[in-house]
């Protein structure tokens, strides 16, 4: 039951969101003083950095696992690529890449943790693999370390996870089975990981709680300010399920997590996307930077014309939700979705994403970064 019911779930986001979520942004908002520099790059080989990519970052050391599995550090300075020792193989039973694994990633000072959960049990039995897989930049090195227990589902729908005061966090956004049926309720189970004693605790586990009238979607990527974490809940209103949606049904709900007193607040519902568009956006990559979260709406199309990437910023100080007029790497008929990025030193790299379909018809990969000074 839990099989069959997960992979409804898995599959029921996925072509929720591809269908609908995709879009970007037309009206306009307060603009911190931003500045966006071109930094086309083509990875060292044709099957490199491209697609769905997973980024990592220690400090100011940049890295990225490929749909390949390829290891690579990328630096911006230079521009360049250097391939790096990858990490060991991860779970993929059914030959999907990315798809067959929920990821996870936190970085301490010195070390990154990456580790996730396969979705797709071992043939013939009910085990789906847990993994943890610790990389030293300075050795060029992984080893294997406890992996995050299980949370009574064999897979949660999302994850997200960060590093803060010392310990590493990874929380699980899982539906509620009721009497073998999906219900309309999610819970947010957090574990925190402490790299010393290489052991994980249970932290909480708690009900998601929305506005009223609108239903989950997806977590951005979470960052972490001044000790707490930030990410936004992408929504959309129960009522349109099943409904076409437009760019005024995509809500943002900005949650605060308190790791040290385990207080998860809902700070902010807004809808920052404007009329216009007939497919609602939402929100995936969440970078930190001038005590900033900086967001990226995911691009796509409507009906063969690109839909922008446009920047957002959401500032704890004054619990807003802003858009910036900076769109990234627009052209004619191409969109990024599937983005990746860093942040360092205020400045935010982020591409290497996919453009998705016109009419049907793939439209490409972008193979670059674009540079933005958030200062």
């Amino acid at each position: 039951m839990y099989l069959s019911v997960n992979r409804f779930l898995s599959v029921f986001f996925l072509l929720s969101f591809v269908i609908y979520w995709l879009s970007g942004c037309v009206t306009d908002h307060i603009n911190p003083p931003i500045s966006l520099k071109s930094a086309p790059l083509v990875p060292p080989t044709t099957s490199g950095p491209s697609g769905q990519a997973y980024a990592m970052q220690v400090g100011t050391r940049c890295f990225l696992l490929d749909q390949q599995q390829t290891f690579w550090q990328y630096d911006p300075v230079t521009r360049s690529y250097t391939a790096r020792t990858p990490p060991p193989e991860l779970p993929n039973f059914d030959n999907s890449g990315f798809a067959a694994v929920k990821l996870f990633a936190f970085s301490s000072s010195d070390k990154i943790y990456f580790g996730g959960q396969s979705i797709i049990a071992v043939p013939g039995t009910n085990d789906f693999p847990v993994f943890l897989y610790v990389y030293n930049p300075a050795t060029d090195s992984w080893a294997s370390s406890n992996p995050l227990p299980g949370n009574g589902t064999p897979y949660p729908e999302a994850q997200i996870s960060f590093f803060a005061n010392g310990k590493g966090y990874v929380c699980s956004f899982v539906t509620e089975i009721v009497n073998g049926a999906l219900s309309n309720t999610y819970k947010v189970y957090c574990s925190e990981y402490d790299p010393g004693k290489s052991q994980w605790t249970k932290r909480f586990d708690t009900p998601l709680l929305l506005p009223p009238g609108l239903t989950y979607g997806t977590p951005s990527q979470a960052v972490v300010i001044d000790g707490k974490a930030y990410w936004v809940v992408n929504a959309y209103p129960t009522a349109k399920i099943g409904k076409s949606l437009s760019s005024e049904d995509g809500f943002a709900c900005v949650y605060e997590l308190n790791p040290q007193t385990n207080e998860l607040v809902l700070k902010l519902t807004t809808n920052p996307f404007g009329s216009g568009m007939a497919v609602a956006p939402y929100f995936r990559l969440g970078l930190s930077a001038a005590n900033k979260l900086w967001l990226l709406n995911e691009g796509s199309f409507d009906q063969g014309n690109p839909v922008a990437n446009q920047l957002f910023w959401y500032d704890p100080a004054t619990n807003q939700l802003n858009r910036t007029s900076v769109s990234l790497l627009i052209a004619p008929n191409k969109s990024l979705s599937w983005s990746v990025g860093y942040a360092i030193d205020n400045h935010l790299y982020i591409g290497l994403g996919e453009y998705g379909f016109v009419n049907g018809t793939p439209a490409g990969l972008e193979n670059g970064f674009a540079e933005f000074n958030v200062k």
